[in-house]
């Protein structure tokens, strides 16, 4: 399983944003990279949106898997305010319900060729550690 995490953020949140990104993408696709979860789901980009409610270009959530390619695309939104105003193990904890929540959304979509729940436990086990190195 690879994972490609990115987001669509307000620039109030640029640094926080990039360090929970990086410590959460390097230690999944560490864990993750070579185990397998079935054959529907090789690939997962998990894109938050995390923008100020007051916004005026609100993105709209998006949950997409190609079943072809093997892939999901998953644009979900976090709440701006709980991030700004979270400590880096809250917004890692965070970001990792956001994937969580795109995880066993696309266990509805792809069926049983994707083994889903071992895909949330093993990113649970891969983020615990991140969590209490960063204090929480």
């Amino acid at each position: 399983m690879r994972f490609f995490i990115s987001g669509e953020i307000h620039v109030s949140i640029a640094d926080e944003w990039r360090e929970a990104r990086l410590a959460v993408e390097d230690r999944l696709n560490a864990y993750c990279g070579s185990r397998e979860y079935g054959t529907a789901v090789t690939k997962i980009a998990i894109i938050p949106i995390i923008l100020p409610p007051d916004w005026p270009q609100a993105r709209p959530e998006r949950r997409l898997f190609q079943r072809k390619n093997s892939s999901a695309d998953y644009r979900t939104t976090i709440d701006y305010i709980a991030f700004k105003s979270a400590d880096q193990p809250g917004r890692l904890k965070l970001l990792e319900a956001n994937i969580l929540h795109a995880v066993r959304d696309l266990a509805r979509k792809a069926g049983r060729a994707f083994f889903a729940e071992r895909l949330a436990e093993d990113i649970q086990t891969a983020l615990a550690r991140a969590v209490s190195e960063a204090g929480g």
